[in-house]
């Protein structure tokens, strides 16, 4: 296997391991390091939920936003 198509296979590998995990950005600062956190208040709890916003929380800015992107559950057995 030449050296190009060995890069070629790995990059292949990247993006097929991107499609895997979606990747929220906080829309203030720009990061990645995005992870939801848990419903406060009577609009996070009875009305977002009904228009289909989640509480994410950013750990580069500590902004806490509401976004319409939510975790995928996780499966208790992965395929092997």
């Amino acid at each position: 296997m030449s050296e190009e198509s060995a890069r070629g296979a790995l990059a292949g590998n990247v993006v097929e391991m991107g499609r895997k995990r979606d990747v929220v950005y906080c829309p203030v600062c720009g990061g990645d390091r995005v992870y939801r956190v848990e419903r406060r208040g009577v609009l996070q709890k009875r009305i977002y939920p009904i228009l289909g916003f989640y509480p994410w929380q950013c750990k580069e800015c500590d902004a806490v936003v509401m976004l319409r992107k939510r975790n995928r559950r996780r499966r208790k057995h992965a395929a092997a």
